[in-house]
């Protein structure tokens, strides 16, 4: 890790908590799929993530369609992993936010810096800031679009993978 880096992965960090302060800090009321409910405890939500479902695809009630979102096994996992450090739902869904809108606007920054070829750090970053601050992203969050918001975290940091491959192998 280049250590020039560190002051702008710590500062995307910290917007990602500042962007979503009143969320986090105000006690809204959590949003699932846009319909209001209330966070579940630790222990519903062990119970309602059965490991035996949680790795299976096929679903014989669905004549074989798939019963989640692509992400939607990886949000589940996240899910029962802070779930089993004893969190309840509206602290773990809060973190997944942060930890989506960081991760977001952690690739945008390394993307930019490989496509500018450069170790500037102020295009990247404001890049940065422009795509974790996207009115569509905030949509997706007052809404509870879970598995939207991480596949919208992870774009930047499949199509940076993809440019590392290509100039390396390619």
């Amino acid at each position: 890790m280049n250590t020039k880096n560190v002051f702008s992965y710590v500062l995307i960090f910290i917007l990602s908590i500042i962007f979503i302060r009143e969320p986090l800090f105000l006690g809204y009321n959590l949003q699932i799929l846009g319909e209001p409910c209330i966070p579940p405890y630790t222990e519903q939500i062990k119970a309602s993530h059965d490991l035996n479902k949680l790795f299976s695809i096929w679903d014989e009630t669905n004549l074989g369609y798939r019963k989640l979102y692509p992400t939607g096994l990886f949000t589940r996992i996240l899910i029962l992993g802070f779930a089993n450090l004893g969190l309840d739902g509206g602290t773990i869904y809060n973190l997944i936010i942060v930890l989506s809108l960081f991760i977001a606007g952690l690739g945008m920054f390394l993307l930019i810096q490989l496509i500018i070829n450069s170790e500037e750090q102020l295009s990247p970053l404001i890049g940065a800031i422009f795509y974790m601050s996207s009115p569509f992203l905030f949509h997706h969050i007052l809404f509870g679009h879970y598995q939207t918001i991480i596949s919208y975290s992870l774009a930047p940091w499949i199509v940076l993978f993809y440019i590392k491959f290509w100039l390396e192998y390619c």
